[in-house]
């Protein structure tokens, strides 16, 4: 998973000057839903890259770009003297760095790999965001595998023995002589990952069996694309760098898309960069109060935002319908509820947040939503993630205002005598 992001990342940025790619290690971490926390074992991973050899095998000396591979880490035997042969590593070097007390890391690819970063046009693309929702390797490899096959007409990947799926999708070694049984293999890991596949991403994948009596003797997956998926992405770090840069933390930057929306959060945040540049000596000094006010009066309509405190003037809006104004009137007050109830859980014991926190897990395990990111982070209590602090508000205010807590109280009308 941390190679295909590096991929991923190399193809979205310019090289540098000797041919590498530099990013924080905390985007590759980030990248696939992990924490600070994982960065050692994901340096291992990188130093493993640098050692795991890959013999390439090209088809033809004009069709270069379609190619067999083979990897392992030791023990290669000799390639076939016909048949043209490259041997490199995954990584032809790794260097970790450090900048302003954050670690960077530059990585080469092989130049044979990075021809299929330079023009990844070529390739079928493989969709990062989608594949970090996969918790388990069959998922991960089977996924891998069939979003190869995904524009092909036919719809079918190769068809091959058994025993080919099942070292394939459980990264066996050829070299291991005992192979999972077929029937056991299907039922304990095959189909928990073709129903992860066809729930988190955008592909539709199907077992084709052949038999003979009621032997499997050949398997196959047919592969579609769903006409519309809704795939719930991981951190938008672009977003988070541009808070970072305004001088948000992320905490505040999570309240804001947890009481609004990306959107407007991210109109907003752009709203700010060009007030800057355009009143260089005048800064913002309280940049999370003043989003905060932004966003609650919808001042996002001029493409630059004076200070609230500044504000002298109003544009004249055409009237609101009444449907309008209830519409404003029940969103401001879920606004102030949320904030009403963010301030409580602020003030809770540890004991006490600790017992909202289990109901929430709970109430994730029952919706099939505990991914194992979310379970990482539950563990190490790390609570302020937006899906896990949504789940948590929610368990307080069922408890302190009862299941009916989203809904607003109805209008008080004013009627005047005369």
């Amino acid at each position: 998973m941390a190679y295909n992001l590096m991929i991923f990342i190399a193809q979205n940025m310019r090289e540098d000057e000797d041919g590498g790619y530099t990013a924080p290690m905390s985007e590759i971490v980030k990248g696939y839903g992990g924490t600070t926390r994982d960065s050692g074992r994901v340096r291992g991973y990188i130093e493993q890259m640098c050692t795991t050899l890959v013999r390439w095998f090209p088809l033809s000396r004009s069709d270069e770009e379609q190619a067999n591979t083979q990897v392992t880490i030791a023990g290669l035997p000799d390639p076939p003297e016909s048949a043209e042969c490259r041997v490199f590593s995954l990584l032809s070097e790794a260097r970790f760095t450090r900048r302003g007390g954050e670690q960077w890391l530059t990585w080469y690819f092989p130049p044979t790999i990075r021809e299929t970063v330079v023009h990844p046009v070529r390739w079928a693309q493989v969709d990062i965001q989608e594949m970090s929702q996969l918790s388990h390797y069959a998922s991960v490899a089977l996924f891998e595998i069939c979003s190869r096959y995904k524009d092909v007409p036919g719809g079918l990947t190769n068809r091959a023995a058994p025993v080919f799926w099942v070292r394939a999708l459980r990264g066996e070694p050829e070299e291991r002589s005992k192979v999972r049984e077929w029937r056991k293999f299907k039922n304990e890991s095959l189909k928990p990952a073709l129903a992860e596949i066809n729930q988190k991403t955008s592909l539709n994948v199907e077992l084709i069996e052949v038999l003979r009596g009621k032997t499997t003797v050949e398997v196959q997956f047919s592969v579609r694309r769903k006409p519309s998926v809704k795939v719930v992405a991981p951190i938008d770090l672009s977003l988070v760098e541009l808070a970072e840069s305004l001088g948000l933390r992320e905490r505040q930057l999570d309240r804001l898309v947890e009481d609004y929306s990306e959107q407007k959060v991210r109109k907003a945040l752009e709203a700010m960069v060009a007030r800057n540049r355009s009143m260089p000596g005048s800064p913002i000094r309280l940049p999370y109060g003043y989003l905060q006010k932004a966003l609650r009066n919808e001042a996002l309509e001029s493409p630059l935002l004076d200070e609230p405190a500044e504000e002298t003037s109003a544009v004249r809006k055409p009237p609101r319908s009444r449907n309008q104004q209830e519409q404003e009137r029940q969103d401001q007050w879920m606004a102030d509820r949320r904030a009403q109830l963010n301030a409580a859980l602020d003030n809770l014991s540890v004991d006490e947040l600790e017992s909202y926190a289990a109901s929430a897990r709970a109430t994730l395990a029952e919706k099939g939503l505990l991914t194992p990111a979310m379970l990482r982070r539950f563990d190490q209590k790390q609570y302020r993630a937006p899906m896990i602090w949504e789940y948590i508000r929610t368990a307080y205010a069922e408890a302190t205002f009862g299941p009916d807590w989203r809904a607003a109280p109805p209008a008080v009308e004013s009627h005047q005598t005369e």
